[in-house]
């Protein structure tokens, strides 16, 4: 039996939670909402979006994927969109460009992953001065966990932590971690997301505990 521990900083659930500052319509494949606040929106707005249009727009402000529009505040929420948090060097943008996609006109990588890492502090900076700083800390217990492909489906309910989180459920999906046969005593965690409620919530970053320790096997 393993013992799987969530907890977390300012309206946070070993996720950051805190309000969104624009439109929804930047969600991303991990059902992070687009924030923006004065840090990150001036990180972006000279540092992101300047290298992207310089490097990207000739194919991507008229034709798909479409983020590089005209619009810086479009284009926000589209390229957050494309952001893996939890591991910027594996965020689309960054796996792309490693890959050369973009052929003669690609500098070195590291100059992107710079610029992704500094906007992500900038957004921290943001969430750090509008978080309540409240430890959230909530766990459960997993039994016969799958492996292989399997995932098992876990829910958190966050309406104990308050009536702003009410409806607000928070789900990750789990399995044992194999290595060629051999279990690792480690769970894999993906897809982390807040399948419903609090539309003003998002995830921001999740740290799980594994029997007390930090699990060094997930891949969110």
């Amino acid at each position: 039996m393993s013992f799987l521990q969530l907890s977390a900083l300012g309206s946070v659930f070993f996720v950051l939670f805190g309000c969104t500052g624009m439109d929804q319509s930047g969600a991303s494949r991990r059902d992070l909402f687009a924030v923006s606040g004065p840090y990150s929106s001036k990180a972006f707005d000279t540092l992101v979006y300047p290298m992207l249009k310089a490097q990207c727009s000739i194919c991507h402000t008229d034709q798909n994927p479409r983020f590089i529009p005209r619009d810086k505040v479009a284009a926000y929420g589209r390229v957050y969109a494309l952001m893996d948090w939890f591991e910027i060097e594996n965020s689309r943008l960054a796996r792309r460009k490693q890959d050369k996609h973009c052929g003669a006109n690609c500098t070195d990588n590291a100059d992107l992953l710079r610029v992704l890492q500094a906007w992500s502090e900038a957004l921290d900076k943001d969430q750090i001065k509008g978080d309540d700083d409240r430890l959230i800390t909530d766990s459960v217990q997993l039994t016969a966990l799958p492996t292989g492909d399997n995932f098992v489906e876990v829910s958190f309910d966050m309406a104990k932590f308050g009536a702003e989180y009410n409806g607000a459920i928070l789900k990750v999906e789990v399995q044992d971690y194999s290595l060629n046969g051999v279990r690792t005593g480690a769970i894999r965690i993906r897809k982390p997301r807040l399948a419903s409620g609090a539309s003003n919530l998002f995830i921001r970053s999740l740290r799980p505990r594994l029997n007390d320790h930090f699990d060094a096997a997930n891949n969110l």
